[in-house]
């Protein structure tokens, strides 16, 4: 195999799985970041990267303007970094890590952490930024957002404690806590309507993001769900073959959205919850660099990803390759709610066609092929996810079992 450095990158081409080859860049790092637990936080113009670590024994915080040098920053624990869509880089601090309850400190700074400004008032459970820029800080009352990366903070109370709060595209709030709920408010906080369903018997919702009417989270079993308001149930993203929990680490970017699980990292270039394509290995992985172990980023043209050897990435346009059939007009899936047979329409060669039926937990119930319908008259009430395969395409949406 051989390399070239290329400013903080190693090219080389690396065998993806038993099927395809796919060209991934290992990544020039200080020698600790192999040694060490780091994650890797990347801005959109690849201008920032930053290496931190919860550990407060090792030099925690590394960062690179993409020149091929690293630099050391900070000493301490940080669980936690992102960049605000303006570059600025956000760093989450535990003053307290050898303990089951967070000291935390939340740093901006403007020159990729040579300089930092800390955001006071913070609780540091929530701690991110969503698909569409805006970040949530937990505080001691509620939480705080920001829609200009950070340059200023909107405070909202809330009756419980913030895990994972949210912002719609109509100015609505959403908030997740350790009461085991999901709450809404379209007055800006002013009052919260319980939205929980399903996700009664869960706690600590996370990475909650709503996004074009459907909303994402986490709960406490690692399951990420997803849901409508009008759906019966939160049901849950089960992105590969092998049914599992702990999926999480949902992504959007403007060309596709990406998905972690213990199977790997997947993407799809449209929204559903299943059929995404496995583009980096996790467990039980053949890549010759070692298996995807949880971390990912995302610039405005590569995925940036944490493996057993260090980190590597991708381009976004080579990666992402799924096709998938358009949700047009031609497609039909009717009735819906239905109480004994679901029909389908619209394909060219009916007979090509694989319909899979999961329930609410990701698990497959039924599949059939070639016929204009499936029957469902014996399947439980509840919410199901209709997948349509054809010659490798897939289209997915969900129906109502009445």
């Amino acid at each position: 195999m051989t390399m070239k450095n290329i400013g903080p990158v190693i090219l080389a081409t690396c065998l993806i799985g038993n099927t395809s080859a796919q060209t991934w860049d290992l990544i020039g790092i200080p020698p600790a970041g192999q040694q060490y637990h780091y994650e890797m936080e990347v801005n959109a113009t690849e201008t920032g990267f930053v290496l931190f670590l919860r550990d407060p024994y090792v030099d925690s915080i590394y960062t690179s303007s993409g020149d091929g040098t690293w630099s050391v920053v900070l000493y301490g624990a940080f669980p936690k970094a992102f960049h605000a869509n303006d570059g600025s880089l956000f760093l989450l601090q535990d003053l307290n890590p050898s303990s089951s309850v967070m000291d935390p400190r939340v740093y901006r700074s403007t020159d990729n952490g040579v300089t930092l400004s800390e955001i006071t008032g913070v609780a540091g459970r929530c701690f991110y930024k969503d698909a569409q820029g805006n970040i949530f800080l937990s505080t001691p009352t509620g939480f705080k957002y920001s829609t200009n990366s950070g340059v200023s903070f909107t405070d909202v109370a809330t009756p419980y404690a913030v895990t994972g709060a949210a912002l719609d595209a109509n100015g609505d709030l959403y908030y997740g806590s350790d009461s085991l709920k999901l709450f809404h408010s379209a007055n800006g906080g002013g009052t919260w309507t319980d939205i929980s369903k399903n996700q009664s018997t869960y706690a600590r919702v996370s990475e909650l993001q709503v996004v074009n009417g459907i909303y994402f989270f986490n709960d406490e079993d690692g399951s990420h769900r997803y849901g409508a308001p009008a759906d019966p149930t939160w049901s849950s993203i089960q992105p590969g073959a092998t049914p599992t929990s702990w999926v999480g680490g949902l992504r959007f970017h403007e060309d596709a959205l990406f998905v972690r699980s213990p199977y790997g990292l997947y993407s799809r270039t449209t929204w559903a919850p299943s059929g995404w394509q496995l583009i980096l290995e996790g467990i039980f992985s053949s890549n010759s660099f070692g298996s995807f172990v949880g971390n990912y980023s995302l610039s405005n043209d590569r995925v940036f990803a944490k493996v057993d050897s260090g980190f590597v990435t991708g381009t976004i346009a080579a990666l992402v390759s799924t096709p998938e059939i358009d949700a047009g007009p031609l497609l039909k899936v009717y009735p819906n709610p239905t109480a004994d047979v679901l029909f389908v329409s619209g394909f060219k060669n009916l007979g090509m066609v694989t319909l899979e039926l999961h329930d609410a937990a990701g698990c497959l119930v039924r599949s059939v092929r070639g016929n204009a319908s499936v029957d469902v008259y014996d399947l439980p009430a509840g919410a199901y996810v209709l997948t349509m395969i054809e010659e490798g395409r897939r289209f997915t949406t969900t129906f109502v079992k009445q």
